[in-house]
């Protein structure tokens, strides 16, 4: 996998840039049924980094930190986009009550525990191409 024609020369500024998440923390799960779910908020590695989204598993153990990168926050901005209820678990039996999420116009998920909007800080890119500068 080469990152701009780069590979393997290019992971040390890929890591310094976007780095992974440092872990993850369990937000919402639901275990009834055939098929558990559990959503996953990955921690930045420091307040300069922002996560985008967040990451679902059907095991109760946390992703691997190489699952997801950071991006730097100064490449974001607060979304415009009205955040939207994908799914909630109205009715369904057992567990905690939960909700999914679109936050943002990279259609990135957010999982909620309750049917009210996440309290994440629902960020976008601010741009579709990015120059490194001495902020990076």
């Amino acid at each position: 996998w080469g990152i701009g024609g780069y590979g393997e020369n290019m992971f040390p500024v890929l890591n310094k840039i976007m780095p992974h998440p440092v872990r993850f923390k369990l937000v919402w799960s639901q275990q009834h049924g055939g098929s558990p779910i559990y959503a996953w908020k990955a921690i930045p590695p420091s307040s300069k980094f922002v996560a985008l989204g967040m990451l679902c598993t059907t095991m109760d153990e946390a992703p691997q930190v190489q699952s997801m990168r950071c991006v730097p926050r100064h490449w974001c901005t607060t979304a415009k986009v009205q955040p939207m209820k994908l799914w909630h678990d109205a009715g369904a039996s057992g567990g905690k009550p939960g909700s999914i999420w679109i936050g943002n116009s990279l259609r990135t998920m957010y999982a909620a525990e309750g049917h009210q909007m996440p309290a994440e800080e629902f960020l976008d890119l601010n741009s579709t191409v990015y120059v490194l500068s001495d902020k990076d």
